[in-house]
C-alpha cells in the first residue's frame, strides 16, 4: 500500500456542502500560496537590487543579478514543495511526496503485485469511506506538485546557461519547454554582455537599436517597464536594468497565466454533486423466508461523493412519503422530498439479487430525489406561569407529515387542555401538512413529574463529602502500610493489605453510586425513547429529561475519576498503586479535560448516543443543569468554590485545587466550609458602630444642656410623738445631677 492510500470512515460522514466548501478553500488558499511565491517574491528580490551594483563590470552585474533572480524562484518552488508536503505528510518534510502521491492517485499493487485502480469509496458495515486519494482538491495539489518541479528543472537550466555563457546555437537547440521566445531573451542577455563597453559611450540611444524584442507586444511592455524604472530611480535606465526587468516581467506573466491554465485544465474532471439527494430503485430480491418467492423492495443510495447503497428496511416503497422518511433519517435539516425527474446509474450489491448465486455487483438506473430544507417553526411568546414544547415527527424512525388537526390533538394530549398559542413548521411540500408543531400551554408541566430541589437534598451533601473522605482516609492507611510490607518483603500482609486496598475501593465506588442514586430517585419522569417510539414524534421536554438521565451518568463517572484521582495524591505515587491503580490513574489524566463544558455534547453524542440537533435551543439548559449537577458531586470542594466550572479548561484549574486539598497522608477540609468574606464584614462594621457610637454620645453630652429627674426623698420628723411637717431628705440621689 503506497503512500496516501489510506481510507477515512465516518459513522456519519461530513455533509456534502461542507466538504465542496473544504475543497474550494483548500484550492483557493494554495493557489494563492503559489502564485505569490512564483510571481511576486522573485519580483520583490528584483526591486531590491535593481540599482544595486553586485559586480563592477556591467556583464558581470547583469548575469549575478540575473541568477539571484533565478535561485529565488527555484527556492521558494523548493520552500512551495516542502510547506505543501507537511500538509501530506505530517510530522516530516519530503520533497518526493507527489511521486508517491501520483502512484496512490492513479493505481494500488495487489498482494499479486498486479497495479489496480483505487476505488473511490467504500461501504463496511453502516460505516461509509472514502479515498482522500481521489477528492478533487488533491488532484488539483498533484498538478501543482509537477508544475512546481518543472519549473524548478526550468530554472535551473537557465541558471546553467547564465552560469556557462552557453552559445546562441545550444540556447535555440533546447527551447526548455515549448518557450519560443526563450532563445531571443538569451541572445538578447548575450548581445547586451557583448556590448558593454560600447553602453558606457551612449546609453541613451544605442541599447535600445541593439536589443531585439520578440514580438511587437513583448516592445510595449519593455517600454512600460521603462518609463516605470526611469521614474521610480530618477535616473537615465541602464541596459542590464532593461533585461532584467524584461525577464521578469515575461517571467510572471507566464508563470500566472500557465499556473492558472493548469488549474482550469482538472476542472472538466469535476464530477457532480448530489447535495441532500436520494436515488431509489424498486429491485426484486429472495425472500428473507424460505422458499418464498422474490419480493419488490425498494433500495436507496444516498450522496457522498458518489451514490451509496443505504437501503432504510420498513420503508414499502420509492413514493414522496417513503423518500421523505428517507430524507430525514440519512441528512440533516431537511423535511420532505420532490422528484428531480431524473435517473442516474447505480450499483447494486449482490444481496439486492433475485438470483442467489448472482456475486456480480449489477449496474441499474435510479430515480432521484431532492431532499428539501427544514424550516422549524416559529417560538411563540410564553406569559408567565405558562410553558412550551416542541413535537416533531422529523426525527423519528417512521415519522410522517401530518395535519395541523393532528398536531393539535397530540399538543392537547401533552397539555391536557387545548393550547393557548401554537405554531407550525417544517411544511412538506404544498399541502397542508408538516412535522412539527410548537404550542404553549398554562397547565402543569408533566415531562418531568417530580424533581426535587436545592433545599430538599442540601443535608445529602455533608454525608456526600464525609463517607468518601472517610473512605480516603481508610485507603491513605492501608497503602502506607502496604509500602511497609513491601519494604519488609511480608509476603502475607501484603496479600493481606492488598485485598482490604480492593475491598476500600469497592466501598468508594458504591459510595459514589449511592450519592447519584439520589438524584435519580428524586427525579421521575417519562423515557424519551419509549414515548417517541409509541406515538410517532418526540418532544423538547421529554428530550430534556433524557438528556439530564444521561449526564448523571456521565457526572458518576466523573465522580469516581475524582476519587481515583484524590486517592493517587493521598499516598504520594505509593507503591502500594503501582502497577495495580497506576493505569486507571494515567487514563484519567488523558480523558480529564472531556468533563469540561467544551465537549459535553460530544460526550453526549459518542458515549451515549444522544445529539441535540433535533432542539438546538436547549444546549444552554442542559449546559446549566451539568455545571449545576457536577457542583454538587465534586468530592472535597463545596459548591460555593466551583463557581469555574462552567468556563473552558475548568477541571485543569480542579487539577491544581486538587493537589493542594490532597497532600500525602493529609486531607484540607478548607474548601468544603462556605466562603465566609460576607460574616467578617458584618463583624467589622459591628465593632466600628459599638466603637463609635459612645464617642459620639459622649461628645454630644457635653455640648448639650444636661436635663435628669430628680428623685427626693421627704421623711416625717418626730418629735413627741407628734406627726410635724415633712422635711426634705439630705441623703438624695444624684446629688450632682450627672447624667
Amino acid at each position: 500500500m503506497h503512500l496516501f492510500t489510506f481510507i477515512e470512515c465516518e459513522k456519519d460522514p461530513t455533509r456534502p456542502w461542507r466538504r465542496l466548501v473544504i475543497e474550494i478553500s483548500s484550492i483557493i488558499f494554495w493557489v494563492l500560496v503559489v502564485l505569490t511565491g512564483i510571481c511576486f517574491i522573485p519580483l520583490l528580490s528584483w526591486l531590491l537590487i535593481r540599482n544595486r551594483k553586485l559586480d563592477r563590470e556591467e556583464d558581470k552585474d547583469s548575469r549575478k543579478k540575473l541568477l539571484v533572480i533565478y535561485g529565488v524562484f527555484v527556492c521558494v518552488c523548493i520552500s512551495q514543495i516542502l510547506v505543501m508536503g507537511l500538509f501530506f505528510c505530517p510530522g516530516r518534510t519530503n520533497l518526493f511526496w507527489g511521486y508517491y502521491y501520483t502512484k496512490s492517485f492513479f493505481f494500488d499493487v495487489a498482494k499479486e503485485n498486479v497495479p489496480k485502480m483505487l476505488p473511490s469509496s467504500l461501504t463496511y458495515d453502516s460505516y461509509e469511506c472514502h479515498i482522500p486519494a481521489h477528492e478533487f482538491h488533491n488532484f488539483v495539489f498533484l498538478i501543482v506538485y509537477w508544475y512546481l518541479v518543472a519549473s524548478i528543472f526550468h530554472q535551473l537550466f537557465k541558471m546553467a546557461v547564465t552560469i556557462h555563457d552557453l552559445s546562441r546555437r545550444s540556447v535555440n537547440f533546447w527551447k526548455p519547454f515549448g518557450n519560443p521566445s526563450h532563445a531571443t531573451e538569451m541572445e538578447t542577455s548575450v548581445d547586451a554582455w557583448v556590448g558593454a563597453k560600447d553602453r558606457n559611450a551612449s546609453r541613451d540611444t544605442k541599447p535600445l537599436t541593439r536589443i531585439r524584442l520578440g514580438s511587437r507586444q513583448h516592445s510595449h511592455i519593455f517600454i512600460v517597464i521603462n518609463s516605470l524604472a526611469q521614474r521610480l530611480t530618477h535616473s537615465k535606465f541602464q541596459i542590464n536594468t532593461q533585461v532584467a526587468s524584461l525577464y521578469v516581467s515575461r517571467s510572471t506573466m507566464r508563470s500566472t497565466i500557465g499556473l492558472l491554465a493548469l488549474l482550469l485544465l482538472p476542472s472538466c474532471y469535476a464530477i457532480a454533486s448530489y447535495e441532500n439527494v436520494i436515488a431509489c430503485v424498486m429491485r426484486e430480491r429472495l425472500a428473507l423466508w424460505d422458499h418464498g418467492p422474490p419480493v419488490s423492495v425498494p433500495v436507496s443510495f444516498r450522496w457522498k461523493d458518489s451514490f451509496v447503497e443505504d437501503t432504510m428496511f420498513g420503508i414499502p416503497d420509492c413514493g414522496l412519503e417513503s423518500i421523505g422518511m428517507t430524507c430525514r433519517l440519512k441528512y440533516t435539516d431537511v423535511s420532505y422530498a420532490v422528484p428531480l425527474n431524473k435517473t442516474v446509474d447505480v450499483v447494486l450489491d449482490s444481496w439486492s439479487l433475485s438470483d442467489e448465486n448472482t456475486t456480480e455487483e449489477s449496474t441499474v438506473k435510479a430515480d432521484l430525489f431532492q431532499c428539501m430544507k427544514y424550516n422549524r417553526a416559529e417560538e411563540p411568546e410564553v406569559p408567565d406561569g405558562s410553558w412550551s414544547d416542541r413535537l416533531t415527527a422529523g426525527n423519528v424512525y417512521m415519522g410522517k407529515c401530518q395535519s395541523e388537526d393532528e398536531w393539535l390533538k397530540r399538543a392537547t394530549a401533552e397539555c391536557g387542555k387545548a393550547p393557548t398559542n401554537h405554531t407550525l413548521g417544517a411544511r412538506c411540500g404544498t399541502n397542508d401538512t408538516y412535522l412539527e408543531i410548537v404550542f404553549v400551554c398554562d397547565r402543569i408541566e408533566n415531562a418531568t413529574l417530580f424533581e426535587v430541589d436545592e433545599k430538599f437534598i442540601e443535608h445529602k451533601k455533608t454525608y456526600q463529602h464525609e463517607s468518601q473522605i472517610a473512605i480516603l482516609e481508610r485507603f491513605a492507611e492501608i497503602a502506607e502500610k502496604l509500602s511497609v510490607a513491601k519494604m519488609h518483603n511480608d509476603t502475607e500482609m501484603m496479600k493481606t493489605y492488598t485485598v482490604q486496598l480492593d475491598k476500600a475501593f469497592e466501598t468508594a465506588r458504591q459510595a459514589i453510586k449511592n450519592s447519584h442514586d439520589l438524584s435519580d430517585m428524586f427525579t421521575v419522569g417519562y423515557d424519551a425513547d419509549d414515548w417517541a417510539l409509541r406515538h410517532g414524534y418526540s418532544s423538547r421536554e421529554y428530550s430534556l429529561s433524557k438528556a439530564k438521565r444521561l449526564i448523571r451518568g456521565i457526572s458518576q463517572q466523573r465522580s469516581g475519576d475524582l476519587f481515583l484521582m484524590a486517592a493517587h495524591q493521598l499516598v504520594n505515587d505509593s507503591d502500594a498503586i503501582d502497577g495495580v491503580y497506576s493505569g486507571q490513574f494515567v487514563q484519567i489524566l488523558t480523558r480529564f479535560h472531556l468533563y469540561d463544558v467544551d465537549t459535553l455534547f460530544e460526550q453526549l453524542e459518542k458515549v451515549m448516543y444522544w445529539t441535540p440537533e433535533p432542539y438546538p435551543e436547549l444546549k444552554g439548559r442542559i449546559v446549566d443543569y451539568y455545571v449545576d449537577y457536577i457542583k454538587n458531586h465534586t468530592l472535597g470542594i463545596s459548591r460555593e468554590h466551583l463557581g469555574f466550572l462552567n468556563e473552558s479548561g475548568a477541571h485543569a484549574q480542579l487539577l491544581d485545587m486538587y493537589a493542594d486539598i490532597f497532600n500525602p497522608g493529609l486531607i484540607d477540609r478548607k474548601y468544603l466550609q462556605k466562603p465566609n468574606g460576607s460574616v467578617w464584614i458584618y463583624v467589622f462594621v459591628a465593632v466600628v458602630f459599638f466603637m463609635v457610637t459612645p464617642l459620639f454620645a459622649i461628645r454630644w453630652s457635653k455640648d448639650s444642656n444636661r436635663v435628669a429627674d430628680v428623685k427626693i426623698k421627704f421623711e416625717k420628723f418626730r418629735m413627741g410623738g407628734e406627726d410635724e411637717k415633712l422635711v426634705k431628705d439630705a441623703n438624695i440621689d444624684n446629688p450632682n445631677l450627672e447624667v
